[in-house]
């Protein structure tokens, strides 16, 4: 069964191109993140989250699934950062395009 996008993934995607940045999406690759974001020489390895299931009390990375969870402990493990993204404001303003 194919994995599905959050329902703000294609707003954040098309901001991002907007801004410039190539974005690849990759959610349906099992255990992974759901975008390689490249842009002004970084690659930003992402995990989109719905901000209305955000939870209110503790840390967004208790949202993970286990295997979004493993390609972050993995890909940080690499000397990589992971990024979770909920708005296109916050995705725009961590790759300091606004």
């Amino acid at each position: 069964m194919p994995s599905k996008k959050d329902i703000n993934q294609a707003e954040i995607e098309e901001g991002l191109r907007a801004a410039g940045a190539y974005v690849l999406s990759i959610h349906e690759v099992k255990n992974a993140c759901d975008l390689m974001v490249f842009f002004r020489d970084t690659t930003y390895w992402v995990e989109i989250k719905n901000p209305e299931y955000a939870p209110k009390r503790k840390p967004i990375e208790s949202k993970l699934t286990p295997g979004e969870a493993k390609c972050k402990d993995e890909l940080e493990y690499a000397g990589g950062k992971y990024h979770i993204w909920l708005t296109l404001e916050q995705a725009l303003k961590e790759i300091g395009a606004i």
